[in-house]
């Protein structure tokens, strides 16, 4: 439909009080006048008034209809006005209100039309050095409009901005605008198009300040890359995988090393059911109901299975993190398979030397640095005709050392055991049942908290003496005296 045919149509439906009076008036001209004249020229005719009269009665008829039509349409004029009052007022308000973000209108030509106070906050002009003025590109990074105008290969102009916003359609973009003071902002400027009867009128652009979402994203991504650069100097095997699909992100040379991967690209974007890295189905589910339900792992024993095939026994501890504002998970695996290994060998060590001390034709008791029995072989309650159980735990004064071989008290304290306990070094003594030695020594798996104790060896009068040996964890050397007050 052509510009003239819309105007028509506007004229004929519109519901604007300028159209409703427009066409009152022509109805009474149309209408009014005829049937007046008609009335008119009857009264003449009939004799009831002369054409003078009738003429005068005609005018003062005219001007009372369009008196009346012209008070109601002053009437609706006023209405208008003042709605269209409320609504400029409102909108003002709305757009003083709308402070973080910079509103304006811009006109086919350019022009702008409306400027909100958050455009006078955001690029340092006041509204009235704006409305009115055209062609304001200077307002947006000149690199950024024409490398624009080139993508959609129009003039670096209107049509860098809205080349592709029409009726019903907005497009949003990062810009970088130029303040007064020269200051570059960045911002997300979101334009639509206003519309008349399907017609294009002109654009509105909303304009929001994004300096403070790019700092924090830059340093989302920085220490995100410092996560992973931490995560790849760690000694431990460490994988970071997503929470949504279980695909892994991360994985540091630990792990490729563990597992037998030479390339991250082996793992990445993969997940641990395709890569079959769990041994036994059953370890995967309790971790992973753990870590949905927010709860941290911590040291859970699994069976992981290394890229060759072999399994590898692991404990694994594992919590969420957020990256980059995405759920992940971290886990941090440690190999026990050394530990394992080690673990088995000092069991088989200790039954060994247990073998060798029951063995033993000397009595060999342990004592732990307080002075408690840790261990007697059967020699010792051969010797002293005590049960193990009687023995184990007790203090060695109290139980067999008492005495001395003639008989008399032994004073606590004076002994070469005790001389040995606190100072180190050697002891020996002679008893009524034969010779016995005293001196320092660790077990087969010391601890840095536990200094050495003394392990007692003795000989009845018989025997000869052996190699001495550790009956444990703690142990010392020390005389056995078979003159006890507490047989069993």
């Amino acid at each position: 439909m052509s510009r003239r045919g819309r105007s028509a149509t506007r004229f004929l439906r519109g519901g604007e009080p300028g159209t409703v009076a427009a066409r009152r008036m022509m109805l009474a001209a149309t209408v009014g006048v005829p049937v007046l004249g008609g009335l008119r020229l009857w009264g003449a005719h009939a004799g009831l008034y002369s054409n003078e009269v009738g003429t005068g009665l005609l005018v003062m008829a005219f001007l009372v209809v369009m008196a009346v039509l012209s008070a109601g349409t002053a009437r609706r004029l006023n209405r208008a006005a003042a709605e269209l009052e409320d609504e400029r007022a409102s909108l003002a308000s709305v757009l003083s209100a709308a402070a973080g973000y910079a509103i304006v209108a811009i006109g086919l030509d350019g022009e702008i039309l409306l400027a909100n106070p958050g455009t006078e906050l955001l690029l340092g002009y006041r509204a009235d050095e704006l409305i009115g003025s055209a062609g304001r590109f200077d307002l947006v990074d000149p690199a950024e409009l024409v490398a624009r105008a080139a993508e959609l290969g129009v003039e670096p102009g209107l049509g860098a901005f809205f080349a592709n916003v029409g009726p019903g359609e907005s497009e949003t973009r990062e810009w970088t605008m130029v303040r007064k003071d020269g200051g570059r902002v960045p911002v997300s400027l979101t334009l639509s198009a206003m519309v008349v009867d399907g017609a294009v009128t002109g654009y509105t652009g909303i304009a929001r300040d994004i300096s403070e979402e790019r700092r924090i994203l830059h340093e989302l991504h920085r220490t995100t890359e410092q996560l992973t650069e931490i995560v790849r100097l760690i000694p431990l095997p460490l994988i970071i995988s997503r929470m949504s699909d279980a695909r892994i992100s991360v994985v540091n040379a630990a792990w490729l090393e563990t597992f037998g991967f030479e390339r991250d690209a082996d793992v990445l974007g993969r997940s641990a059911a395709e890569l079959e890295l769990y041994a036994r189905a059953g370890d995967r589910q309790p971790i992973s109901n753990a870590l949905a339900r927010g709860e941290r792992v911590s040291a859970a024993d699994v069976e992981l299975r290394h890229r060759d095939g072999r399994s590898i026994q692991m404990q694994v501890s594992a919590q969420q993190l957020e990256i980059d504002g995405e759920p992940c998970i971290l886990g941090v695996l440690v190999d026990l398979t050394d530990q394992l290994r080690n673990e088995q060998e000092l069991a088989r060590l200790a039954s060994e030397n247990s073998l060798l001390l029951e063995a033993a034709a000397d009595g060999i008791i342990a004592l732990g640095v307080d002075g408690r029995i840790t261990y007697v072989n059967s020699t010792v309650t051969r010797l002293l005709r005590w049960p193990r159980s009687k023995l184990v735990g007790e203090l060695m004064y109290e139980v067999v050392h008492h005495t001395l071989p003639d008989g008399s008290p032994r004073p606590r304290g004076k002994s070469p055991i005790r001389r040995v306990l606190s100072e180190g070094g050697r002891g020996s003594t002679t008893t009524s049942s034969g010779a016995a030695t005293a001196r320092p020594c660790r077990s087969p798996t010391p601890s840095r908290r536990s200094p050495p104790a003394p392990v007692s060896m003795g000989r009845s009068s018989t025997s000869t003496t052996s190699p001495s040996a550790s009956g444990g964890p703690g142990s010392s050397r020390m005389p056995v005296n078979r003159r006890s007050r507490h047989r069993g």
